[in-house]
């Protein structure tokens, strides 16, 4: 078969990070330096400046401090331009280059899956939007300055840096065990969310047949089930992030009283002043802030790997190639098979073996066949759209799955048995969204208009 048979990854210019990365790692160092204003602001207050009486230093304390804010809530404000532009450029470019590739490939490999799979697997670039566009990067950048508030919380407290640093390690291992288990849990309901969608496009293209028949129950009862596993899916993952959420709140909280408790008591003890209490309570916040942030990022990272995956999936399958460059400029009509031979997989049964056909142009012959025995499939192979396992197919003495698909069609007419309207207007699909005259689609429909009765 005429196809790329390697597997292929995300195109890497999708990927590719552009300027932005260095600019959102340079605003968000100088965010978490900014950072620093308030706590030495109120190390200074309360034990310098208060006992001192120093008014003018105080207005000037106060003055630079406002100064950071202000900075600090513009860079804010232009990471976050900077994120949300990163994000819809990335969803852009993945969902054109995705969507591109969808429309190129082997038709035998897409087939491989039912469309709500492929429904499931585009839905994925939304989701792996927010780690792509920077907010992963800026939380790496965050994490090391961790480091860094515990150590002036050790160099202006003392040994009271312990406490946030065993809270810190215990919320760590907490969030590894939730992510763990949040890990399998989104695993099944992606699982579920496939089997749901092919379950709708079941339906709703068949709903005709199903009434006819009058199979409503039957699968009512299959949507019943259905969302019945998808709810509690979306139950245990709802469940798993809220647990992570109120971990990162209650840790706060724990950390606030603890180190508030024994700081009290050191200050109380002659060992540390009120300023350093109270720098060392907003150093031990700002540890929590990014380690919670982290926590939201390893939840949502467990669906990353399987989002990723899905879109990979994608670009994996393989595309039909047209390296035969013979076109079929005056065609005559001639159809031939050759001991042709085709089957969907290496391990299903062949639907032909070795037909032999020739058919000259004005003959026309009529394919009869139960359900599943392969007509449709016979249609396919002459539109192109397959290839024989063995053996050949031509027309004209082209093969048709090596012509290029639009040469092809302006030759060989092909009406499926369920015929689509996309959509747009009925001029739109007779002209096939301009790629034919108007004038001879209003030709076209003037000649099967049905004549008027009195």
């Amino acid at each position: 078969m005429a196809e790329k048979n390697r597997k292929e990854s995300i195109p890497a210019d999708i990927l590719n990070k552009t300027g932005n990365s260095f600019y959102l790692m340079l605003s968000t160092l100088v965010i978490n330096l900014l950072a620093l204003a308030m706590p030495i602001m109120m190390l200074q207050t309360y034990d310098r400046i208060l006992p001192s009486h120093g008014l003018g230093t105080l207005v000037l304390l106060i003055s630079g401090v406002v100064c950071a804010v202000i900075l600090e809530v513009g860079l804010r404000l232009a990471r976050s331009y900077l994120t949300g532009w990163s994000g819809a450029v990335f969803e852009h470019k993945t969902a054109c280059a995705a969507m591109s590739h969808l429309l190129s490939a082997n038709i035998q490999e897409f087939e491989q899956q039912g469309a709500g799979a492929y429904i499931q697997k585009m839905a994925a670039i939304a989701r792996l939007r927010s780690f792509y566009s920077g907010q992963a990067l800026m939380t790496m950048v965050d994490l090391p300055f961790v480091i860094t508030f515990l150590v002036l919380i050790a160099y202006i407290g003392g040994d009271i840096v312990f406490v946030p640093l065993t809270l810190f390690l215990l919320f760590c291992i907490i969030s590894w065990i939730v992510g763990m288990r949040l890990k399998r849990e989104v695993k099944e309901q992606d699982f579920s969310d496939k089997i749901r969608y092919n379950f709708l496009i079941e339906t709703l293209t068949g709903i005709h047949s199903i009434k006819s028949q009058g199979l409503e129950k039957f699968f009512f009862r299959r949507n019943d089930r259905l969302q019945s596993r998808i709810s509690t899916a979306h139950f245990q993952v709802a469940l798993s992030n809220n647990i992570a959420l109120s971990s990162g709140m209650l840790f706060g909280q724990i950390m606030t009283v603890s180190v508030v408790s024994y700081g009290a008591i050191k200050v109380l003890n002659g060992d540390m002043g009120t300023g350093g209490l109270a720098a060392c309570l907003l150093l031990s916040g700002r540890v929590m802030q990014p380690v919670q942030r982290a926590l939201g990022l390893w939840t949502r990272f467990q669906s990353f790997f399987i989002d990723r995956q899905e879109l990979e999936d994608i670009f994996a399958l393989p595309v039909s190639a047209t390296k035969d460059s013979k076109t079929l400029m005056q065609p005559t009509g001639l159809v031939n098979c050759r001991n042709m031979t085709f089957s969907y997989g290496k391990d299903t049964a062949p639907i032909f073996k070795g037909v032999n056909l020739s058919l000259k142009a004005g003959q026309s012959i009529s394919i009869i066949g139960e359900q599943g025995s392969g007509k449709s499939t016979f249609l396919h192979l002459l539109a192109g759209l397959y290839s024989p396992t063995d053996g050949s197919i031509t027309i004209d003495d082209a093969d048709p799955f090596k012509v290029n698909p639009v040469e092809l069609a302006s030759h060989i007419g092909y009406l499926p048995e369920k015929g689509a309207i996309f959509h747009g207007t009925i001029m739109d699909n007779l002209t096939f969204f301009g790629t034919i005259p108007e004038e001879d689609s209003l030709i076209a429909a003037v000649s099967c208009r049905l004549p008027s009765t009195m």
